[in-house]
Parts: structure tokens; C-alpha cells; sequence
């Protein structure tokens, strides 16, 4: 069985190892479809925010799949043939696999907020989780103190709502925060002074990458304007035609701004 087999559905976009990427019927990022050695795999990022819809929704594909070519699904973590008839049993929301599966996407969670890690709408090869790739630096300031920051951004981001977590640190949320659905959402971006008397601004990951994206950077800069300080993403200093680069490309996926920043 091969990709050729298949050919790509329409709206399929090319993925940078091969094969293609695949959105869901919704309109987000869902799944890769790789050709390796004589199968062909759907495989999806444990680090995208729909995760476990997105697996389950995988089998109901391979199955399609399979049945246009006269093929079979297997299981790949444990080997196992999967059947139409046994689809139901093995996705039950409360069954061991799902369960699994599950436990698995919310350690992936716990190290995007304890090891600084950052998400992968769609896995590149084997990494579906990655070193933080969108963290500014706001250096050079003369008094960076955390009561300056604090003042900075208290001043000209009224549209914020800006949180002191701690002595050195903030969290500046998305949106409007008033509640109009039972609870506010989480906060989009960090800010965190350091020992050494630079800015760190980065995303909590918690929303689509271009939401976030436009807020980091827009934090990063009011900050580097207020405290007359540089820029610096991904060790380069932010000049007029990086930033410029740098907000045109992160309107996308944060997966397409990854390969960009670190290739």
C-alpha cells in the first residue's frame, strides 16, 4: 500500500518529510499521512490542543482508507489489527486505550509548563514537541526592575489584563477576561524578570499559536519600547525587517514558524 495508492484528498497540503498534512473537517490541524516502508501511517502530535479528538477521529479515517484499497489497520504502539467491528470497544471513552492515550497527551502538558517545551500542531518526523521557540528577550534596560516592568505594562496594553504571579513574574491574558461563559481563560502570555536583568516574554501555549503569538509580541515590544531595551528573538537582535518577518509568519501555524525560526 502507498500514498500513490491513495493519492491526497483535496485541501491536502505537502509535509516537509513527506507524505501530507491533513486538517480535520473542522478547519485545524489534524493529522499526518506518511508513507513508511510498505504502510502508510496517519500519525498525530500529542502536543496539538486536540489531541485526543484528533487520534479518534484517525481510526475512523484509516478505516476509509483501508477499505478503498482493500487494506488493514493496525494499531501501532502495541501491533494490533484493528477492525471496523472493534472500533467501538477499543475508542470507548472510558476504556484502557483512550485512557492511555490520554494519560500520555496530559504529561505532554505538564512538560510544556515545567520544561519550557512548546507544541507541534503537526509532528516533523518523530517530534511532536519541541524546545521553546517563541521566547523574546527585552535586554540592555538600565532599570528593568520588576516594579519597572510591573509600571510598563500597567501602561499602554488597557486592552490586557495583566496578573502579578509573583515578585518577578506576570501573566498577561488574551482577551477580556470579565466572565461570559463561567470562567475567564487562561492567560496567553509570560513575562518574567530575570537574575541577570533581562525580560523573558513568552507564550503559555494555552491558545492556537497565532492567537498567542500576536500577544507575546505585542507584550514583548510595548516592553521594549517602554524600558528602552532591545529585542532579541532566537539569539538575533529584532530589527524593522525582522519584526516584520517575524509578525507576518506568525499568523500561521506554529509548526511552519518553528522550521522557519530554527532553520
Amino acid at each position: 500500500m502507498s500514498l500513490d495508492d491513495l493519492g491526497a484528498p483535496p485541501g491536502a497540503r505537502a509535509a516537509p518529510d513527506g507524505g501530507f498534512w491533513l486538517e480535520h473537517p473542522g478547519g485545524e490541524p489534524w493529522l499526518a499521512v506518511m508513507q513508511r516502508g510498505p504502510n502508510v501511517v496517519l500519525s498525530t502530535s500529542y502536543s496539538n490542543r486536540r489531541f485526543v479528538r484528533n487520534f479518534v477521529d484517525a481510526f475512523d479515517l484509516a478505516q476509509q482508507l483501508a477499505s478503498h484499497v482493500s487494506a488493514r489497520v493496525f494499531e501501532e504502539v502495541s501491533g494490533t489489527e484493528v477492525s471496523p467491528s472493534q472500533l467501538d470497544a477499543l475508542l470507548s471513552p472510558f476504556g484502557r486505550y483512550v485512557q492511555r492515550q490520554a494519560a500520555t497527551f496530559q504529561q505532554t502538558e505538564r512538560r510544556i509548563q515545567a520544561e519550557g517545551m512548546a507544541r507541534l500542531e503537526y509532528p516533523l518526523g518523530p517530534l511532536d514537541l519541541v524546545g521553546e521557540y517563541f521566547a523574546f528577550g527585552v535586554v540592555g534596560a538600565d532599570a528593568a526592575t520588576p516594579d519597572a516592568v510591573a509600571a510598563a505594562l500597567a501602561r499602554g496594553l488597557e486592552a490586557r489584563r495583566v496578573h502579578r504571579a509573583s515578585s518577578t513574574a506576570f501573566d498577561v491574558r488574551a482577551r477580556d477576561t470579565r466572565r461570559t461563559s463561567g470562567r475567564a481563560p487562561d492567560p496567553a502570555t509570560k513575562v518574567l524578570c530575570r537574575p541577570d536583568g533581562a525580560v523573558q516574554v513568552w507564550p503559555t501555549w494555552a491558545h492556537p499559536f497565532s492567537e498567542l503569538a500576536s500577544v507575546t509580541l505585542e507584550v514583548a515590544r510595548h516592553l521594549a519600547t517602554s524600558l528602552d531595551a532591545d529585542l532579541v528573538l532566537g539569539g538575533r537582535s529584532v530589527d524593522a525587517a525582522y519584526l516584520a518577518e517575524i509578525a507576518a509568519r506568525s499568523g500561521g501555524l506554529g509548526v511552519d514558524f518553528y522550521r522557519w525560526i530554527t532553520g
